[in-house]
């Protein structure tokens, strides 16, 4: 199995670069990476693409060090991914690495700098299937709003931002949608219109919110016999502003970094 795990290896030379030291140890504790080493070509190519565009920067042993945490792997992809899509847009852009609680990186663009903590939301849905497979034959009532929220307040509660910099979450939101963020941030409920005893909102440090969704295949149909599928656009990357943030980020900026604005 090694010899095809050092064949596979060869073919991502960033991978390879990053990762070839840890195999051994990885093949004993059943890294995410040792099954997709054999198994998802398709996931290899995308990761040495963002290992190449990240190859230069400063700290990127960091991340590559949080990510042999087999548990961590696919938490700290969505933090490659993002700040390998967000690189080509900004003017600089450093990972942090944190003495206590800490956003995970930031970026600087038109002079303003920007924190920005990355959350990956799991496929609940696609979860309880395959738990239901082997412990209930019924799939439960599934509540994304609830992941959202509890991702957010419990990454400010744990201090996860710089009070002297605009905030962002990015929210790698596979199987989601805008309406659950809507709710989420701008309902009558909603996390940008929550108050403390003292009548401040209690969120106020987060400039606002992106969600990264799946992108949509769109068709062109003139008749039965001419439907077109036209390819698929995406991500989307959407851009939640919050009306009571202390910092705001201005939307000449946002469109410049490549998030469209929501209109709720």
């Amino acid at each position: 199995m090694r010899s095809e795990l050092n064949e596979n290896l060869g073919k991502y030379p960033y991978i390879e670069k990053h990762y070839a030291k840890y195999i051994d140890k990885f093949t004993r504790r059943n890294h995410p990476l040792i099954n997709l080493l054999t198994n998802d070509r398709r996931f290899l190519k995308n990761f040495d693409e963002i290992l190449y565009k990240l190859d230069k920067i400063n700290n990127l042993s960091h991340l590559i060090k949080k990510s042999k945490n087999p548990d961590a792997f696919w938490s700290i992809i969505s933090e490659m991914k993002v700040f390998a899509d967000l690189k080509e847009n900004v003017d600089g852009m450093s990972i942090i690495i944190p003495k206590n609680s800490s956003p995970d990186f930031k970026i600087r663009k038109s002079n303003l700098e920007i924190t920005i903590e990355v959350k990956r939301l799991s496929d609940k849905y696609d979860a309880e299937i395959r738990k239901s497979l082997t412990h209930s034959p019924i799939v439960l009532e599934i509540d994304d709003i609830s992941t959202i929220r509890n991702a957010t307040t419990k990454s400010i509660n744990g201090k996860q931002y710089i009070h002297s910099s605009a905030h962002l979450f990015v929210f790698e939101a596979s199987g989601m949608d805008e309406d659950e963020f809507e709710v989420t941030f701008y309902s009558h409920h909603g996390l940008f219109y929550e108050k403390d005893e003292n009548g401040q909102f209690l969120y106020a440090m987060i400039s606002g919110v992106v969600g990264i969704f799946e992108g949509q295949t769109t068709l062109s149909v003139e008749d039965l016999e001419n439907i077109k599928i036209r390819a698929v656009k995406g991500p989307r990357r959407i851009y939640f502003e919050n009306p009571n943030a202390s910092k705001k980020i201005p939307q000449q900026v946002l469109k410049e970094i490549g998030f469209q604005i929501f209109k709720p």
